[in-house]
């Protein structure tokens, strides 16, 4: 029995493969990139530890520096104190001989000056700020004071009212009881019931003369806001009565007049009926006679008007 397969021709050389080679090689690379991988990792930690090392001894040589510094400023203090000291102390020595020692006499009061000398000399700044300040309130409390002389007590002088708590309160309730008479007299404005009459085409209200002037306004520009409202014509008759034409009703007469009310004679401040209008500068405003607000008023636009046949055949001709 031969061992190649019987599919194979012949002269030709079959390959067999072999699958353990392979596992084998996998193997080998996988161990290769685990031993690279540990070597980095060890190589960073190595270059970090370094690194931490250095800046470890950076922070010490500086540490030294420092107080190798402020030894040597210490030691310049220390020295010059002791020149003074020594400085001092020569001057301070008698000019009598040095034999007679009995004789020597020390003025301690001389050292105590010298002493209070170099504190003043070490005063900051900020003490002669404070010292400023402190003069200066000193100056403020002596001037209050002199005002406090200069003042002039009411009550001494001669022709005047004392303001006891009863004068105060009697006072009080008379500026009350005015302001209420004046709020009353204002009250709330009460709608005169209107009188209405209807023709087929035409419905008059007889008793407009009557409200017109119990509100203060003029009996056109009321006239003039009931029919933009209403969109329909009409006129004022000879008694000042309002005609429209058109079918309405009393309770429809109320709800424009309360509306008109609301936008021209109302105050929105104290809602007081007592106002004015006045036009300024192309403007009309509404002026409270009571707490004297002010406020502007929007200009009554006229609205479509349907025309009829017979206003057309008029136009026509």
């Amino acid at each position: 029995m031969s061992d190649k397969p019987e599919d194979a021709k012949e002269g030709e050389d079959v390959q067999l493969i072999d699958f353990d080679k392979k596992k084998k090689d996998k193997k080998d690379k996988k161990d290769k990139k685990e031993k690279k991988e540990k070597k980095d990792k060890k190589d960073k930690d190595s270059n970090e530890e370094d690194d931490e090392k250095k800046d470890k001894k950076e922070k010490k040589d500086k540490k030294e520096k420092k107080d190798k510094k402020d030894k040597k400023k210490k030691d310049k203090k220390e020295d010059e104190s002791e020149e003074e000291e020594q400085e001092e102390a020569k001057e301070e020595q008698p000019n009598e001989d040095s034999n007679s020692d009995d004789d020597q006499t020390f003025d301690f009061s001389e050292k105590k000056d010298k002493k209070k000398k170099k504190k003043d000399k070490t005063k900051s700044k900020f003490d002669d700020v404070a010292e400023e300040g402190d003069d200066d309130i000193k100056i403020e409390k002596r001037r209050n004071n002199q005002a406090d002389v200069n003042r002039i007590d009411l009550n001494t002088v001669e022709g005047h009212e004392q303001f006891n708590y009863e004068f105060l309160l009697n006072r009080i309730t008379e500026v009350v009881n005015q302001n209420q008479d004046q709020s009353q007299s204002s009250g709330a404005f009460k709608l005169i019931d209107p009188r209405c009459t209807r023709n087929k085409t035409k419905s008059t209200w007889v008793n407009f003369h009557a409200q017109a002037t119990a509100l203060g306004r003029d009996h056109k520009h009321i006239l003039e806001y009931f029919l933009s409202e209403l969109g329909a014509t009409g006129n004022l008759g000879a008694n000042n009565e309002m005609i429209l034409v058109g079918a309405y009703n009393d309770q429809k007469f109320i709800r424009l007049m309360k509306k008109y009310i609301i936008d021209f004679v109302q105050c929105q401040n104290c809602k007081g009926v007592n106002t004015e209008l006045k036009k300024e500068d192309r403007l009309t405003w509404l002026i409270c006679m009571r707490c004297k607000a002010k406020r502007t008023v929007q200009a009554i636009s006229s609205r479509y008007v349907a025309t009829k046949r017979g206003q057309r055949r008029r136009e026509r001709q």
